[in-house]
């Protein structure tokens, strides 16, 4: 009995990640954010403070997303943390040289400077994306406009236990992109080892 997901990346789909797709990422995972998505540590912290921007404690969370959203290392992303005098962490990513940061707007909505100039290039604690890091891109992943289109990717009922649906998932995905990607680029993705011996 088996059970599939699907792989909603764009950066696996094929395209080209130019700076209006980044922008179009950015508006959704703020969008996206919630209290649930604070770590621990930065619930206390966001709960002490005066009400703030909406990503006030959320770039580790939103750089991560992004990362994994745009592509990661291959597509040539760093991630980029720095060490306030608050003592609490800063990170966002740079990208061919340029700043990419998802949640500058906890700094410049409080006429702030973000910490850029403490950088240091430093990988994430996980190589894949953490618990939090796929809420958010799961929520993100719901709509995402390319362009003049507009591809819903997530009106595909989850798979169940067949690989017959899995393939009626990848086909229903391939009508919504179909000439813009390889057809084997959109497919089921087994959970775990045991799934994909099935």
């Amino acid at each position: 009995m088996g059970s599939f997901r699907k792989l909603v990346i764009l950066g696996f789909l094929g395209y080209n990640m130019d700076r209006d797709l980044v922008d179009e990422y950015i508006e959704k995972i703020q969008r996206c954010l919630s209290k649930d998505l604070l770590s621990p540590r930065m619930k206390k912290v966001i709960e002490k403070q005066p009400p703030r921007h909406k990503t006030a404690g959320h770039c580790y969370i939103t750089a991560e997303a992004l990362y994994h959203l745009l592509g990661g290392k291959e597509k040539g992303l760093k991630p980029f943390v720095a060490m306030q005098d608050t003592g609490i962490t800063h990170w966002w990513l740079e990208w061919d040289g340029e700043i990419v940061d998802p949640s500058k707007e906890q700094f410049t909505s409080e006429n702030r400077d973000p910490p850029y100039h403490l950088g240091v290039c430093k990988g994430f604690l996980t190589k894949k994306p953490s618990k939090r890091a796929k809420i958010l891109m799961d929520r993100v992943m719901k709509k995402v406009k390319i362009g003049k289109d507009t591809f819903i990717l997530d009106e595909t009922p989850a798979c169940s236990e067949s690989k017959k649906a899995g393939k009626e998932m990848a086909d229903k995905l391939w009508k919504q992109v179909k000439g813009s990607v390889d057809r084997k680029s959109i497919r089921p993705v087994a959970r775990n080892k045991e799934e994909s011996k099935e």
